[in-house]
C-alpha cells in the first residue's frame, strides 16, 4: 500500500507540476494575447495614418492634375499669344512696308512738284523776258 500512496503522491505531484506548467502556459498565454491586443492596437493606428496619408496623396494627385491642366491651358494661351505676337510682327513689317512705299512716292511726288516748280519759274522768266521785251515795243 504505501507503494500505492507513494505512487499516488508521485502523481499529485505530477499533477501539481503539470498544474503549475498549464497555469504558467495560461499566463504566457495571456501576455502572448495582452501583447498581440497592443499590437493589433498599434497595427489599427497604423492603417488610420495609412489612411490618412492615402488620402493626403489623393488629393495632391487632384491637384497635380488640377496644376497640369492649367500647365497645358496656359502652355495653349502663350501658344495664341505667340502666334498672335507673330501676327504683329507681320502687320508691323508690312506697315513699315508700306511706309517705305508711301515715303517713296511722296518723295517722287516732291521731285515731281521740285521739277514743276523749275519749269513753272523758267517759263515765268521767259514771260517776264517777252513782256519787256513787247513793253519795248509798244511803247517805242
Amino acid at each position: 500500500m504505501i507503494k500505492l500512496e507513494d505512487e499516488n503522491q508521485k502523481l499529485k505531484d505530477d499533477n501539481n507540476k503539470l498544474d503549475d506548467e498549464n497555469q504558467k502556459l495560461k499566463d504566457d498565454n495571456n501576455k502572448l494575447e495582452d501583447e498581440n491586443e497592443k499590437i493589433n492596437d498599434e497595427n489599427e493606428k497604423i492603417n488610420d495614418e495609412n489612411d490618412k496619408l492615402q488620402d493626403e496623396n489623393d488629393d495632391l494627385k487632384d491637384k497635380v492634375e488640377d496644376l497640369n491642366n492649367d500647365n497645358q491651358d496656359l502652355a495653349k494661351v502663350v501658344e495664341d499669344l505667340q502666334d498672335q505676337n507673330d501676327d504683329l510682327k507681320k502687320q508691323l513689317d508690312d506697315l513699315a512696308e508700306q511706309k517705305d512705299d508711301m515715303i517713296d512716292e511722296v518723295q517722287k511726288a516732291v521731285d515731281d512738284m521740285d521739277k514743276e516748280r523749275a519749269d513753272y519759274k523758267e517759263n515765268l522768266e521767259e514771260l517776264k523776258d517777252f513782256l519787256e521785251k513787247q513793253k519795248g515795243r509798244w511803247t517805242t
